[in-house]
């Protein structure tokens, strides 16, 4: 593959340079990420090593250098594989992690991605920047304001929550509920016999359990769950960044839902995340044709904020908007959560690898 600096401008004096990050650069990356305060999880080196391991995608994290040499701005990039051809992707399967920095690195990331997508004969790149970023539009991006997070300012406090939530978190304890956080691979491997329950139940392709044996152990990952007399009913993964606790993915029972175990889960995650000192609980991004998730989240008295998504076509003519509650995916569904067990685990894995 050609040396991606050769896919940035001419050089100047004032010009940001693009270049391919290397094991010599990975500090410097870690701590721009971790000084940043705009950052998010899939900014981290230990998540993109994460994805690559979990799902085989081929990385191509860009680095922007301003004339001096620092790190103005990151963008960790994957090359997602395709039946006919593959496509650039900031953060797979997530909502958020595109291009950071400042407006001027930004557009130079978005170029040498745009670039680097012509010469892999890629059918577009989308950048998941969570936050508006219109120098992007004024480069042949496309923005697209689909997706929706759902964000609680913190410290939360009891008396605040909706009565409905309070009586469902109280529904959990007369039932016997406990909560418990862990970081160990056998959380990881429980939070995936509830996970993959889950998107059976929904008609949604899992993840393998590896991906969750591989969050396991890392700092900024908790497992919550929620148990009634040692069996898991509910569960939630919290990724930590900065003042962030973002809830990346949540799982439950079919019995848990009779003991509002999701809600009872949800509140303690919540409690410790303001205890902690975190600021704001993100509760992830969700379609507008998710209703049954929204109405959830919005009990919660937590504000909605767009997360835009930029789309370079290269090789397209429309942005390919994939949303599974709606359209021919919404009709995959129940044929997909008939599937015996181990199809199902088989079918998903393959699924979510061609996933953006």
């Amino acid at each position: 593959m050609q040396d991606i600096e050769t896919l940035t401008n001419t050089r100047r004096r004032d010009e940001v340079i693009v270049e391919r990050l290397t094991d010599e650069s990975r500090a410097a990356w870690d701590g721009f990420v971790d000084a940043h305060p705009e950052a998010t999880v899939y900014h981290t080196n230990w998540w993109r090593d994460t994805v690559v391991s979990s799902f085989g995608h081929r990385s191509y994290p860009l680095i922007a250098r301003g004339p001096s040499g620092e790190i103005q701005g990151v963008l960790p990039l994957f090359h997602v594989r395709g039946l006919l051809s593959g496509r650039l992707v900031s953060s797979p399967l997530r909502d958020r992690g595109g291009a950071l920095g400042d407006p001027g690195a930004r557009r130079a990331l978005a170029g040498a991605a745009r670039r680097l997508a012509e010469e892999l004969s890629c059918r577009y790149v989308l950048l998941k920047q969570g936050e508006s970023s219109p120098e992007l539009t004024d480069d042949r991006y496309v923005e697209i304001d689909h997706w929706v997070t759902m964000l609680l300012d913190l410290p939360a406090r009891w008396e605040r929550l909706n009565p409905k939530v309070r009586w469902s978190v109280r529904k959990g304890e007369h039932s016997g509920l406990s909560f418990e956080m862990s970081d160990t691979v056998e959380a990881g491997e429980r939070f995936y016999r509830l996970f993959r329950e889950t998107r059976r139940r929904l008609g949604v392709p899992t993840y393998a359990c590896r991906f969750f044996r591989a969050l396991a152990g890392q700092p900024a990952v908790r497992f919550c769950f929620a148990s009634q007399h040692g069996a898991d009913v509910a569960g939630i993964v919290l990724l930590l960044q900065g003042r962030r606790a973002v809830s990346g993915y949540a799982a439950n029972s079919s019995a848990g839902r009779a003991f509002r175990a999701s809600e009872f889960a949800y509140w303690h995650a919540i409690r410790w995340s303001s205890e902690q000192g975190y600021r704001i609980f993100d509760f992830g991004a969700d379609s507008p044709h998710q209703t049954g998730v929204r109405q959830f989240k919005e009990k919660w008295d937590a504000r909605e904020v767009p997360v835009p998504h930029y789309y370079f076509l290269s090789r397209v003519r429309r942005v390919p908007l994939r949303d599974s509650s709606n359209g021919v995916l919404r009709l995959l569904r129940k044929p997909w959560s008939w599937l015996p067990g181990p199809l199902f685990e088989i079918a998903s894995d393959w699924a979510v690898r061609h996933v953006d």
